[in-house]
């Protein structure tokens, strides 16, 4: 079994108003426009589940396509989209609104897994580059997409 994994646990600080960074972020039609490395697409199923197509670039390679169906649950300070069933793919997002005086203190978690008999289902060097490489060069990846995503949710809100 070959695994790729990637946890990406970031804070950032946005000067925006709460409610308004909070309807961005459960609006699942943004996450295709402002992290297209990632998320390819996303159709509404209903107000809590969203089936989002994901598109996973390993670099110099053709794009994994991935399918998730996707639950939504909130809380006062919480927003998390979470796969509906457990399979061999997994993309997690929690994501942490903290109201400061000054600002919002948000903290993302991304975490991605996708487990596949052999690496060259994953991409046709990823057996020989191994699965710490891969796992580095995904998180590296998952870790600016999700900066971008965060700028152009500050720059939505603010």
């Amino acid at each position: 079994m070959f695994t790729v994994e990637a946890k990406v646990d970031k804070t950032y600080r946005v000067n925006a108003d709460t409610s308004a960074l909070r309807a961005i972020l459960t609006n699942t039609s943004n996450y295709p426009l402002y992290m297209p490395d990632i998320v390819a697409e996303v159709e509404k199923i209903s107000d809590k589940l969203s089936l989002w197509k994901l598109k996973i670039d390993i670099s110099a390679g053709s794009a994994l396509q991935v399918d998730l169906e996707m639950l939504l649950s909130e809380s006062a300070h919480h927003i998390s989209f979470k796969p509906k069933k457990l399979s061999n793919n997994h993309l997690g997002l929690d994501i942490e609104l903290r109201p400061t005086r000054a600002d919002v203190e948000l903290r993302l978690i991304l975490e991605l897994r996708l487990e596949r008999r052999s690496g060259y289902e994953i991409h046709p060097l990823a057996s020989v580059l191994g699965e710490r490489t891969i796992n580095r060069i995904v998180r590296n990846h998952a870790e600016q997409y999700l900066d971008e995503f965060i700028q152009h949710v500050a720059r939505k809100a603010g």
